[in-house]
């Protein structure tokens, strides 16, 4: 009997060993399977490849893909492969609207954050306030991202929608027409966008606050060089401009030092999100030649400008002429800028003997030029007249 029991101790004892260690193994790969968050092994394809197979949670461009997830087991992740450095937009959109308040991470393969999202506060009407968004994520380099999903306090069960796409977004390089470009602002963060220019090039860069209930933004505007040095910035563009509000912003006529590529960039002034309209758009440009005549056929839209930009030397004499048809509505205002910004002359009515102007027509007449450089002649309607004219600009000899 004492052997006996010695025997049916051990076995008990050995039970309490063996049984709760059993235990715990089923548990946790019962967890590894329901919550396959990860951190990616040595960045090779053959170790990419292995992850993929265990988990087979992978996401592409474009392709919406959705996950389960399951309160109390964490989150999950997608493994997404860039082929080269680029700038992604993500959305994770809970299947029952407003059922899961969804969190949205974007990581390295060495689980460093490249962005985090909570509460997308956009004007997406496809999604919940509680739904998530990333947009404009770069990513640096070639290789395997994670898309890390999950619910806000962790304990909700449900259906998410997870989409993942690049971004097209660069710079608009050279402009030969007005660009114009409908964009978003985050919070507290800043476009940017490219263009290129140059030397004596006019632009004009306009920034509008799109009708937006929830969320109208005063923007700010800067020009910057290749340098990142500040070249013109403007908040309230204070013009006559009856199309602008009052917080719009814009840069009006700089005259580009340089060939290159320029930067625009644009904020709101307190940091608030909402959507704005950048226009970007460069005057007609020409070399005037001493001695010459240039007769340059334009036209002006009720409170619309004309813009031409000419160069011409140190004491250069022009008269500038707006001719208009007779009979025409357009009552032209003309007037002559430095490269500055600079009003130098202006006029509306002519008051002269020329008998080929009708008599609301106008004339700079014989203005000497101070210096040598580029000049900027624009013409607008009085009041909200308009019509089609003749530029004429003469150069004496």
């Amino acid at each position: 009997m004492a052997a006996f029991g010695r025997i049916l101790l051990s076995c008990i004892l050995l039970c309490l060993v063996i049984l709760p260690g059993v235990a715990v193994q089923a548990d946790y790969a019962a967890q590894v399977t329901a919550t396959p968050t990860a951190t990616l092994p040595a960045a090779t394809a053959e170790a990419t490849a292995s992850v993929f197979e265990q988990t087979g949670l992978t996401i592409t461009d474009g392709a919406p893909v959705v996950i389960s997830l399951v309160g109390g087991q964490g989150a999950i992740d997608l493994f997404y492969t860039a082929a080269e450095a680029q700038t992604i937009n993500v959305t994770a959109r809970s299947v029952t609207p407003g059922a899961i308040d969804t969190t949205l991470q974007v990581l390295t393969a060495d689980n460093d954050n490249l962005g985090f999202n909570d509460d997308h506060e956009t004007r997406r009407d496809d999604l919940s306030n509680r739904d998530s968004v990333l947009e404009d994520v770069e990513l640096p380099d070639a290789g395997v991202y994670i898309i890390r999903v999950t619910s806000f306090t962790g304990a909700s069960t449900g259906s998410v929608e997870v989409t993942l796409e690049v971004s097209e977004r660069g710079g608009i390089g050279e402009i030969s027409e007005p660009v114009v470009v409908n964009e978003r602002l985050r919070s507290n963060r800043t476009f940017e966008t490219t263009f290129e220019g140059n030397e004596g090039d006019v632009v004009t860069i306009t920034v509008r606050d799109l009708p937006d209930d929830d969320a109208d933004i005063d923007p700010l505007v800067t020009l910057l060089d290749e340098d990142g040095e500040v070249l013109a910035e403007n908040d309230d563009h204070e013009n006559r401009d009856t199309t602008l509000d009052l917080f719009d912003a814009r840069i009006e006529n700089f005259i580009l030092p340089s060939d290159g590529t320029y930067t625009i960039e644009v904020d709101d002034y307190f940091g608030d999100p909402g959507e704005f309209e950048l226009t970007i758009s460069f005057a007609n440009s020409t070399t005037a030649i001493a001695g010459g005549t240039m007769e340059i056929e334009g036209s002006v839209q009720a409170n619309g400008r004309f813009e031409q930009a000419f160069t011409a030397n140190e004491g250069d004499v022009v008269t500038i002429t707006v001719r208009t048809e007779r009979n025409s509505d357009l009552d032209p205002v003309l007037r002559l800028f430095d490269a500055s910004g600079e009003t130098l002359a202006q006029n509306d009515d002519h008051n002269s003997d020329d008998d080929s102007l009708n008599r609301y027509d106008s004339q700079i007449a014989s203005f000497e030029i101070p210096e040598t450089g580029t000049y900027l002649i624009v013409v607008t309607g009085f009041g909200t007249s308009e019509g089609d004219f003749t530029l004429i600009i003469e150069f004496e000899s």
